[in-house]
């Protein structure tokens, strides 16, 4: 479960990044920073899934801490990430709105920035809880609580990837859907278009 997850993450966190890499128009150097990072979380997930691989059943507790720790440095990694692309993509996004003579336009663009955040949040919050009780998660027979605690928090992250992406579609399809409706296709510049439409990459 724990190489699964962490496999899922390190595809949402390259989408991610390609996601601000358009926003960006293509520009490498906006992504360079979270690049490293992702790489960093992917060396993460192979030295956990070599550690797990060698063990034929229960893990020994050398192998237990070795795999928390790469899998607590992983869940930094893709906080990082995440808080990184996301950061970026609002800067992004309110650098053009505050460019922008057109009201109509800077309000979409304030609705596209408020999806943006919010999406964000939902993942990178689920991450960090999940990683707080993973760095505090031992197997002692006294810690129960925190082994349940571990699995609904594992359980509730692993979704968390294809939710948010799939809000942010959601959301931003009843944006063009009101604002079509209401006339107002014709009025945004291509510039906010773009934008829009790059988010919506998955």
């Amino acid at each position: 479960m724990i190489t699964i997850e962490s496999w899922l993450a390190t595809l949402t966190d390259a989408v991610l990044i390609y996601r601000c890499w358009v926003v960006y128009a293509q520009k490498y150097a906006a992504v360079i920073v979270p690049s490293f990072v992702w790489l960093g979380g992917i060396g993460c997930s192979i030295a956990s899934t070599i550690l797990l691989g060698r063990e034929s059943s229960l893990l020994t507790e050398a192998t237990f801490i070795k795999v928390k720790n790469l899998s607590g440095v992983f869940y930094v990694c893709t906080i990082a990430v995440n808080l990184y692309a996301t950061s970026a993509i609002v800067l992004r996004i309110w650098r053009i709105t505050s460019r922008s003579g057109n009201q109509k336009s800077v309000n979409s663009l304030h609705s596209t920035i408020r999806i943006i955040v919010d999406s964000g949040l939902l993942y990178t919050l689920s991450s960090v809880a999940l990683l707080i009780i993973w760095f505090t998660w031992d197997r002692t027979p006294e810690t129960e609580a925190k082994d349940l605690a571990q699995v609904v928090s594992s359980a509730i992250n692993s979704p968390m990837p294809g939710i948010t992406f799939n809000l942010i579609l959601i959301r931003v399809a009843q944006q063009r859907a009101s604002r079509d409706f209401a006339g107002e296709g014709t009025t945004n510049s291509g510039l906010t278009q773009e934008i829009i439409t790059s988010v919506q990459i998955m």
